[in-house]
C-alpha cells in the first residue's frame, strides 16, 4: 500500500482480519488505511468473513473517523451476493461475504495522530464497547 500511484481512487482490502481487533493486525493496517482515506475522492472497500468481524471492523474504522461512502444511511456492512456463498444469510462464515465502502476521514492532523499513536488502546476501547452492546439489558 505504500507505493500506490497518486491518481489511484479505489482500493479493495479483502478479509484483512481487522475486525478481529487484534493489535498486530490493527497496527499493520490502520496507518495505511488512514493514509488512503485521507486522499481526496478516494474510495476504500473493505470485506470480511463473518458478522462478528464486520461489527468489529465497522466499529474500529468509525472510531478512526472513516466516513461511509453513501452519506445519510446507516453505517453497516452488507452481504455480498458475489461471495463464495452468494450472500446466503444462513451461513456464519463466508470469505468476502460482508462489505462496506468508505470515503474520507472525519479526523485529520493531530486528532488522527492521537488515535494512531495508541492502536492497542483503540482496539481495547472498541472491543469493550462491542461487548457492552452485546450484553442483555
Amino acid at each position: 500500500l505504500d507505493d500506490l500511484p497518486d491518481d489511484m481512487l479505489l482500493a479493495f482490502c479483502m478479509s484483512t482480519g481487522l475486525g478481529t481487533l487484534d493489535n498486530g493486525t490493527a497496527q499493520a493496517w490502520l496507518p495505511r488505511l488512514a493514509k488512503l482515506l485521507a486522499k481526496p475522492n478516494f474510495v476504500l472497500v473493505m470485506t470480511c468473513r463473518c458478522q462478528a468481524e464486520a461489527d468489529g471492523e465497522l466499529a474500529l474504522l468509525r472510531r478512526l473517523g472513516a466516513k461511509p461512502l453513501i452519506a445519510n444511511t446507516p453505517a453497516k456492512y452488507v452481504r455480498n451476493i458475489f461471495s463464495g456463498m452468494a450472500g446466503n444469510p444462513d451461513v456464519e462464515h463466508d470469505e468476502n461475504g460482508w462489505f462496506m465502502a468508505y470515503n474520507g476521514l472525519e479526523w485529520e492532523g493531530a486528532a488522527l495522530d492521537r488515535l494512531l499513536s495508541d492502536i492497542p488502546g483503540l482496539c481495547d476501547s472498541v472491543s469493550e464497547c462491542l461487548q457492552q452492546q452485546r450484553q442483555p439489558r
